[in-house]
């Protein structure tokens, strides 16, 4: 990620302390769930679960006055998630975070796979504002999605929680890039990661 305001920069693989070098002090520190598809890995299925200890948990870097989380890997304690939040109404986190202006783009380098985020560019391929539609004509062409494919499916994310008062966002997966949107088609959330990473 590259912060056009300021000139920070904070990569995949970076240290916690690199990330507070560039960004300063996190406004929280939150623990991941415990990931429930970690118990299917390596079993048969029908096999009963391994007996191991439980894993570490990874854990966020939590920048509310920017719209971000990251995300560090509990083992070697390097990043290897982000999280650009767009603070719409309507969404379970409105007005937790501020919105975080990004603009995603094709990486430039040929044959080069991922996507650099930017703020403040003059040719976007997606921003804070861009809404979802049920067609292709407007994803950008990272996601490689051709406009005659159609698009995947996505996973209902409800909040849990019985109270809640907001309706279940849209989870869409793509190579390295996750989408969360609401109903309406507005943004709520971007995860960018490194394919292989979890």
């Amino acid at each position: 990620l590259h912060f056009s305001v300021g000139g920070q920069a904070v990569l995949f693989g970076f240290t916690p302390q690199e990330v507070w070098d560039e960004l300063g002090p996190p406004g929280g520190v939150t623990y991941k769930r415990v990931d429930t598809m970690i118990i299917h890995a390596g079993q048969e299925r029908g096999a009963p679960p391994a007996h191991s200890p439980a894993p570490t948990r990874d854990y966020f870097y939590n920048y509310f006055n920017r719209g971000l989380d990251v995300l560090f890997d509990s083992q070697t304690h390097r990043v290897k998630k982000f999280v650009l939040h767009t603070n719409p109404v309507g969404h379970v986190d409105f007005n937790l975070y501020i919105k975080c202006n990004f603009t995603l783009l094709s990486r430039p380098a040929e044959g080069a796979s991922g996507v650099v985020a930017a703020q403040g560019s003059k040719t976007p391929s997606l921003d804070a504002d861009w809404q979802w539609s049920s067609s292709c004509q407007n994803v950008p062409s990272f996601l490689n999605v051709g406009p005659t494919e159609t698009l995947p499916h996505p996973v209902v994310h409800l909040t849990g929680a019985k109270a809640n008062p907001f309706p279940p966002t849209y989870v869409y997966g793509f190579r390295n890039v996750v989408l969360e949107v609401l109903k309406n088609g507005h943004l709520a959330s971007v995860t960018l990661f490194k394919a292989g990473d979890s």
